[in-house]
């Protein structure tokens, strides 16, 4: 809270946005103008009960909104590749989709349509972006190669006992086709 206050005071300010016309940075400058209005609203007294109760909500996402719109910045200028940065746009969108409907007509399905989108670009390449982290030689989950595995899972203790087991019945068929739905009639 005490970050977004001061923003909100002008007693520090973040670096502007590098790209003001991104999704991201529209977030952050309308979470921005938002809370300001809940200042202004209460004659620019920080200390107001209604400030206190209406801003401590809005604190954590309006740090939030510009700590992605400056992660989305950093990745566009150092060559992030298209895809990556789409599918972190999308998540982002997801996090405050209300928003993105509201105020940059974004609606739900093509937010939905956004991240299967990114999804989608960037599964093939998958493989290479994880080779690019350069994180493999600190990577030893057994799981992350057949052989490892296999390996892991032969050399788990074995343990045995005298436990018996009952065959449970299976549950009821559900029905393939829903009942058919009965009409209210209204009397009058």
């Amino acid at each position: 809270t005490g970050l977004a206050n001061e923003l909100l005071l002008g007693r520090y300010s973040m670096p502007t946005p590098k790209h003001p016309d991104c999704l991201l940075s529209r977030h952050e400058a309308g979470l921005f103008a938002e809370c300001q209005g809940v200042l202004e609203r209460a004659g620019g007294n920080h200390r107001h009960s209604s400030v206190a109760r209406l801003m401590l909500p809005r604190c954590l996402p309006l740090v939030q909104a510009i700590g992605h719109r400056m992660a989305y910045e950093a990745a566009l200028d150092a060559g992030v590749p298209r895809p990556l940065l789409d599918l972190y746009e999308a998540g982002v969108v997801l996090q405050d989709p209300a928003w993105y409907v509201e105020y940059a007509g974004v609606q739900r399905w093509t937010q939905f349509e956004m991240e299967d989108r990114a999804i989608t670009a960037a599964l093939p390449h998958i493989e290479e972006y994880l080779a690019s982290t350069g994180a493999e030689p600190y990577a030893v989950s057994p799981i992350l190669t057949h052989e490892s595995w296999e390996k892991f899972i032969n050399d788990l203790p074995l343990f045995n006992g005298n436990a018996h087991y009952t065959v449970v019945p299976p549950l009821p068929r559900i029905p393939q086709q829903a009942p058919p739905q009965t009409q209210i009639q209204a009397h009058l």
